[in-house]
């Protein structure tokens, strides 16, 4: 098999897995919840790189208790369109990359988005305590901040062009 054979049986896989459990998700009915890894939480910054998310965000070293709670995020189903986050009512809405086709949940607070491309897990036995509390509410905080210095920074950038005269939109 060639390299470009191999590519295209590779595509085609994750583009299955990604219908797959998105077609999972799409038929739970509103009002349940599914959790999500915040390891698979992508964001969407055009000037902050290298972003790294502090280790309190997924440690919590007074749990006795499993840890999922410090690595999960949980989102309550609204509809097929909007999910919200259980704790903190951030809503994420669905959008559809026009140039892949690819589907993902964006919170437009944070600039944090998920899809369904490795998984999808209902929530069951789903315990808010301490430690989602602690961790979550900061979990995002750091985002939305991050996404406030990406949006000055791009304010910035578009001001600096527009007194240079350069064209800004395409």
């Amino acid at each position: 098999m060639e390299v470009d054979e191999y590519k295209e049986c590779l595509r085609k896989r994750e583009q299955f897995e990604r219908e797959r459990y998105l077609k999972e998700f799409e038929k739970y009915p509103a009002g349940d919840v599914f959790r999500k890894v915040k390891y698979s939480m992508k964001y969407d910054y055009e000037f902050v790189d290298d972003v790294v998310i502090p280790a309190a965000a997924y440690i919590n070293p007074k749990s006795k208790r499993n840890t999922i709670n410090s690595i999960s995020l949980y989102f309550i189903k609204i509809n097929n369109n909007i999910c919200e986050e259980y704790l903190t009512g951030r809503k994420f809405i669905r959008y559809v990359n026009p140039e892949n086709g690819e589907v993902c949940f964006y919170n437009e607070q944070t600039g944090l988005y998920f899809n369904f491309n490795n998984y999808f897990e209902k929530a069951v036995g789903m315990i808010i305590d301490d430690v989602y509390t602690n961790n979550v509410v900061p979990f995002l905080k750091y985002f939305e901040d991050l996404k406030e210095e990406d949006d000055r920074l791009r304010a910035k950038s578009l001001n600096l062009m527009l007194k240079k005269g350069l064209k800004v939109t395409k």
